[in-house]
Formats: C-alpha cells, sequence, structure tokens
C-alpha cells in the first residue's frame, strides 16, 4: 500500500497509535482482544491466553476488530487491499514455519542441514544464507560449533561446498538420500 492508502485506511479504520514505556504491560492474560495486535484476535477466542510486556520503549498501531472483521455488504477497496496484504503475510509466515517444522523434524544435524538446503537452493544448485552461522545454528536448533564442524564434514564428505555464506550443492542425490 501507498503511504497514502495506508493513512487512508487508518482514517477509515480508527486506529490509533498507542505508546508504551519499557516494562509497561500492553494487554493482560484475561484481557478482551479489541484491536489488532496480534494474530490471536482471529482466532475467536474470548481473552487472551498470555501477556504482552513492551521489553524497550515502544509503538503499537491498534486497528479495531471490527474494521477486519465486520466487512458489510460492500467492503472499501481499503479494507479488501489490507485483508489481502494480511492473508499474504499469514501465507509466507505459514510456509515458513511449516518448512521450519520440516528441517526440525529430522533427528540428526546433517539431515536437518540437507533438508534446509533443499527446501531453500535456488536454480544453481546453491543456498546463500541471509543468516549468521550463530543465526544458521538456532534456526536449526544446534550449536554453532556443532553446526561447523557438520558442515566441514558435509563437505569432506563430497555433498557440499562451503564458501563464506555460500551452502554449494556437490552431490544432489546424496543429499536426498540423507
Amino acid at each position: 500500500m501507498t503511504e497514502e492508502e495506508i493513512e487512508l485506511c487508518l482514517k477509515e479504520a480508527k486506529a490509533d497509535i498507542l505508546g508504551f514505556r519499557k516494562g509497561e504491560m500492553i494487554f493482560n492474560q484475561g484481557d478482551k482482544p479489541r484491536y489488532i495486535t496480534m494474530v490471536f484476535l482471529f482466532l475467536n477466542h474470548d481473552e487472551y491466553a498470555n501477556y504482552a510486556c513492551a521489553s524497550s520503549p515502544s509503538r503499537i498501531l491498534e486497528i479495531p476488530k471490527e474494521y477486519l472483521t465486520r466487512l458489510g455488504d460492500k467492503p472499501s477497496p481499503l479494507q479488501n487491499k489490507m485483508l489481502s496484504n494480511l492473508l499474504t503475510i499469514f501465507a509466507e509466515r505459514t510456509y515458513y514455519l511449516n518448512n521450519r517444522l520440516q528441517v526440525l523434524s529430522c533427528s540428526t544435524l546433517k539431515q536437518k542441514i540437507a533438508r534446509f538446503i533443499l527446501q531453500n537452493m535456488n536454480d544453481r544448485d546453491r543456498v546463500t544464507l541471509k543468516m549468521s552461522r550463530e543465526e544458521f545454528a538456532d534456526f536449526l536448533n544446534a550449536a554453532r560449533p556443532s553446526l561447523s564442524r557438520e558442515l566441514m564434514k558435509m563437505q569432506e564428505d563430497g555433498y557440499i561446498k562451503v564458501v563464506r555464506k555460500d551452502l554449494i550443492v556437490k552431490n544432489l542425490e546424496g543429499l536426498k538420500s540423507l
């Protein structure tokens, strides 16, 4: 959405931006969701099962629940665009989490790495990591030294070649068999 569309949409929705100090409660367990502050709103639960506290000074956009859940006979083009954007974000997040679940469900670190590479390699049989080695280890639920050791072992075994942030597939069938 353009900045102008966003401003018009927020006016139409009667949205508000709230400021919170560090340590201030955003919502408490048991509060009733009335605003789009998290996906929980779309679950149609009567109250929050958890709480949120600002870990640093924060500003939160609150969009009244009714703006996106009670569309009436003819939703505005801005409502449609916002809903479409939200659905795209939810779909992308679901896809990411599903892929991560597939990786984490592997029993060995070697299998996790192989699954990650197979899910993310481009048409040149290469994965360029968009995260640090530490973040990659966290993503795989492994210690960084263990990840580095396993990457080097997979390189020695001829599955991949590691060049800085690039993991280059050398034995595609071997990776698939893992």
